[in-house]
C-alpha cells in the first residue's frame, strides 16, 4: 500500500522514460534437475551478487528477484538521460562469463514513444 508522500499531487507529477532490463539463467531448470538445492542455491546467489553488482554500476535499481532473475529498471527513482544505454552497458557487462555451466539470457524493453532504443552494441 502506497504512502501519502509517495502518491504525486496532480502538480508534481511528471513523466519520464523508465527503462526495463530483465536477467534470466539460461538452462537453470535443467541444472537444477541434475544436482543438489545446495549447488543450486550457491549458483543463484554468486550471479544474483554479480548481476545487482552491475545494474547498481549503471546506476539501476533491483525491483525484483524472479528466482533465477532479476527485474531491473533505469530512469527511477532518479531520472537518467541516457537509461538505454546504461541498461545496455550493464546488460553487456552481465553477459561475461558467469561460470562454466550457466550463461545469462538478456531480455531489454525500452519503451518510449519518442525516441528509439539505442542498440546494445553501441558503448
Amino acid at each position: 500500500m502506497l504512502e501519502p508522500s509517495q502518491i504525486a499531487s496532480p502538480g508534481k507529477s511528471e513523466r519520464r522514460q523508465i527503462t526495463v532490463l530483465m536477467t534470466d539463467l539460461v538452462g537453470f531448470t535443467a541444472f537444477v534437475e541434475q544436482t543438489d538445492e545446495e549447488a543450486a542455491f550457491a549458483l543463484v546467489s554468486q550471479v544474483s551478487g554479480l548481476t545487482t553488482a552491475a545494474i547498481h554500476r549503471h546506476s539501476g535499481t533491483v525491483k525484483n528477484f524472479t528466482g533465477d532473475g532479476i527485474l531491473a529498471l533505469f530512469g527511477t527513482p532518479t531520472a537518467l538521460e541516457d537509461g538505454p544505454l546504461r541498461a545496455c552497458r550493464a546488460a553487456l557487462e552481465i553477459q561475461l562469463p558467469t561460470g562454466s555451466r550457466q550463461s545469462l539470457a538478456i531480455v531489454q524493453n525500452f519503451a518510449s514513444a519518442s525516441q528509439p532504443a539505442p542498440s546494445c552494441s553501441e558503448r
